[in-house]
């Protein structure tokens, strides 16, 4: 029986086979009627392939193959559920019979529901290269543009003369580079294939089997400076796309209040920040957040995307009779020197920013701005389940527990820092102080902020003991 190929077929015949007098011989595996068959491929591509019956044996058109497994010798180059016979012809007494693989069709794929995470966009002007070698030829290497990426797997697009591949190959050391970050290595199979609607090209869907270390924290990095959307929200698609963005500092812009329209953005976020915490009524205005103790303070703010998503106020005491918002609800000592002292207060993160090193970025700003300043002393408050983290960066508490008035009679613990601690890491958490003060303070230094030098002994004893805390979280974490 003898059909013409129908328009479709066409279609995807027009993308090119591979004769298998170029290549070795494969093998088209499959199961009809429940009984295993094999039969030697013709003609192959992405989209479907040409195939030789034995003596006798015919199948009609519109008829399903299910279970196929291409195999080149010994190796399994692809894997298809099911695929419809298109098209038969008789040629040299063999049938020879065109079958469409089902999954190559859009309308027939379901692979959104698969999905355990939301694929993330990038730019198209940015967007990141891959590369490997043909998982089966030789001496073919293949390119790929990446369209969307999470961290289980992405979408890539490649140009139609990669036709050859086949769902079920294995990218094996698929390297993917990421523009002005880096480059991480991944092996991948092939889910679905399927032609690009905006071009000639075919886009490719692949799951990651095996991803190296490098990865994450280069996708992470990608995603915030070059990712397809706007604002802080983006922090929360990362996270939706199986990642854990946790130091995100170096990708945050700090500076101070220096527009109304700062303020304004500052404003907003404290009510969000202290609405969300218990602190504040949700009624309150946006306007109630202001205070006289913005007048004596620098507001330092932390920008992402031009939007303000953290921010912390450092009060200064001109004089003597300057007051600081403290002073308010409860008796500061007597003998303190308020020219040589600061008070940090009002620290408020977006939601979005929570549980990453934003904070310790603010408090990095801050510790630069006291020391310019001359500042010896910082004094603070916290609410109880913030008094580990303040510990850890040697904010002691001075055992003094009150009612804080400017923040809905909360109960807080007074807190007071020593500026010589993160310079010389005296009693200061030694991994805290290498992740947080370590570059602020050799800047410092370079500009004559910080004169004060450790001993050899307290250098040997600060290097071990931030190794010896490194390694530890490392065993921890492979366990």
């Amino acid at each position: 029986m003898s059909v013409a190929p129908n328009s479709k077929t066409d279609v995807r015949r027009a993308s090119g086979r591979v004769s298998h007098e170029k290549m070795d011989r494969i093998l088209f595996c499959c199961s009809l009627d429940g009984t295993p068959r094999q039969y030697e491929v013709i003609n192959l591509n992405s989209f479907g392939a040409l195939i030789a019956l034995g003596p006798n044996e015919t199948l009609s058109v519109g008829s399903i193959v299910k279970d196929i497994e291409l195999r080149k010798n010994v190796l399994a180059i692809g894997k298809y559920g099911e695929a419809r016979v298109a098209h038969c012809r008789l040629v040299d007494g063999l049938e020879h019979v065109g079958l469409v693989f089902q999954e190559a069709q859009s309308a027939k794929l379901n692979i959104g529901d698969r999905r355990k995470t939301e694929r993330v966009r990038v730019l198209g002007g940015f967007a990141p290269q891959a590369s490997c070698a043909h998982p089966y030829e030789f001496d073919v290497f293949l390119v790929f543009k990446v369209l969307e990426i999470t961290a289980t797997g992405a979408t890539l697009s490649t140009s139609a003369g990669n036709h050859s591949l086949l769902r079920g190959s294995q990218l094996k050391d698929l390297q993917i580079y990421f523009p002005t970050i880096g480059m991480a290595v991944v092996d991948a199979d092939v889910q679905h294939l399927r032609q690009d609607a905006q071009g000639p090209g075919i886009r490719i869907g692949v799951w990651f089997t095996k991803v190296d270390g490098a990865f994450a924290p280069s996708v992470i990095k990608y995603l915030l400076n070059f990712g397809d959307f706007s604002g802080p929200a983006s922090i929360q698609t990362i996270r939706r796309a199986g990642f854990s963005p946790k130091r995100l500092k170096t990708h945050i812009q700090f500076g101070t209040v220096k527009s109304p329209e700062d303020y304004r953005q500052v404003l907003e976020l404290r009510k969000l920040a202290y609405t969300r915490s218990g602190k504040m009524d949700p009624n309150t205005s946006t306007d109630s957040m202001s205070d006289i103790y913005d007048l004596n303070s620098k507001i330092i703010v932390a920008r992402h995307r031009g939007e303000v998503v953290g921010s912390v106020r450092i009060t200064f005491c001109a004089k003597e009779a300057d007051r600081f918002e403290l002073d308010a609800s409860i008796e500061l000592p007597k003998n303190l020197n308020r020219g040589r002292t600061a008070e940090i207060s009002r620290l408020c993160v977006s939601d979005d920013f929570e549980n990453t090193d934003l904070v310790l970025g603010l408090f990095e700003r801050g510790t630069e701005l006291v020391n310019k300043a001359g500042i010896e002393h910082i004094i603070t408050s916290c609410i109880e389940e913030m008094l580990p983290f303040y510990k850890k960066i040697a904010f002691y508490p001075t055992g003094k527990r009150f009612q804080l008035a400017t923040l809905n009679n909360i109960p807080h613990y007074l807190l007071l820092h020593d500026c010589r601690s993160h310079q010389v890491s005296f009693r200061l958490n030694p991994v805290y102080w290498h992740y947080t003060f370590r570059n602020i303070v050799g800047h410092l230094s370079r500009f004559g902020f910080v004169t004060q030098k450790m001993g050899l002994f307290k250098r040997l004893i600060r290097y071990f003991l931030v190794n010896f805390h490194l390694v530890e979280r490392r065993l921890r974490r492979r366990k």
